[in-house]
């Protein structure tokens, strides 16, 4: 071993390395270095540098002459062999009083992101000589320790990959951590529609009527049919089959006379009826609004229509109302 100081270089005996290390070992932890848990590299809430402070003492008990000396730190995974994670060679350290103090860790010998997932130990070199021994062990100090669940999701590691722009984590079975994913596209245009009619629509006495909607509040998906006669028709395409939820609002004008009813109508093949909504008893002075709503499967293919009765004697409107009648449409709540 060398000791480097000002203006001469000396030999540190065997005894004096050992005593060296002790000093060091004591003045710090006891019997350990004691440093908080490192966070990952990129880490913007952690820093990543370690204050290691230590004396040197000479074999007679003197602390060693100021100047500067030599120093190599080395980290492992034990506490003799291992791997070496990390290392800062070859350190100008300056001695005061035998004391000295270094920052481990900086831009030129960064931490890697794995340097403190695990047990580690510290071993010193002085000068060129062999590396220090024992090995000094880390320990991180009681309030640092809730770190390590500040870097845990659910209580569960979560992955030291760097994330792409729009990545989010999600769960990984097999290597039980949370990795960064690029997320699935969200479904803007859902399978959904909603027509409507910009004119009342009559409805003759005693008659099943068939209601035609010309204009559409929504329709990306092309659900609602653009040529006449089918202005009636909301129709299930390729791919958008699944669990529907579906829905009809009417009024009908004021008239003191008979019953009101509307009627979602599916075609699959042949025609069935899966919804009516009525009402009795109207008192003449007051418009009959009805609504009816269902889920229902749909496939490919099938199709739905609203049909409006009435038996007050007379034709009546379906009356324009802003925003809900009449209004049909359905919206795909999944499979």
């Amino acid at each position: 071993m060398r000791l480097v100081t000002k203006p001469e270089q000396r030999q540190l005996s065997p005894l004096i390395m050992s005593l060296v290390l002790l000093a060091a070992s004591l003045l710090v932890s006891g019997m350990g270095v004691y440093v908080t848990l490192a966070a990952p590299s990129n880490s913007g809430f952690i820093a990543n540098m370690v204050t290691f402070e230590g004396q040197l003492i000479m074999a007679g008990g003197n602390v060693a002459e100021d100047g500067l000396y030599v120093l190599t730190f080395r980290l492992y995974d034990a506490a003799s062999g291992g791997n070496q994670v990390w290392t800062d060679a070859n350190k100008t350290v300056q001695v005061v009083d035998g004391a000295y103090t270094v920052q481990l860790g900086d831009a030129q010998h960064p931490f890697p992101a794995d340097a403190f997932t695990g047990p580690r130990w510290l071993g010193i070199t002085v000068g060129t000589g062999s590396e220090l021994a024992p090995r000094i062990p880390i320990h991180s100090v009681p309030f640092a320790l809730n770190v390590n669940q500040a870097l845990r999701l659910q209580g569960n590691l979560v992955s030291t990959q760097a994330p792409a722009d729009g990545q989010v984590l999600t769960w990984n079975a097999t290597s039980t951590q949370w990795v960064p994913q690029t997320a699935p596209t969200p479904n803007a245009t859902k399978p959904s529609v909603r027509v409507y009619s910009a004119t009342n629509l009559s409805v003759a006495n005693n008659n099943l009527t068939l209601l035609n909607f010309a204009n559409e509040r929504w329709d990306p998906n092309n659900m609602h049919a653009q040529t006449s006669p089918n202005y009636s028709r909301l129709t299930v395409g390729t791919g958008q089959q699944g669990r529907y939820y579906i829905f009809a609002s009417v009024q009908f004008a004021a008239n003191a006379n008979g019953q009101r009813m509307i009627v979602i109508r599916l075609t699959r093949g042949g025609v069935t009826t899966i919804l009516v909504s009525e009402t009795r008893n109207n008192s003449g002075s007051l418009a009959a609004a009805l609504t009816a709503s269902t889920v229902y499967n749909l496939a490919v293919g099938d199709y739905v229509e609203l049909l409006a009765w009435q038996n007050s004697g007379v034709a009546l409107n379906a009356q324009l109302a802003a925003n809900y009648s009449p209004d049909f449409g359905m919206i795909r709540l999944g499979d």
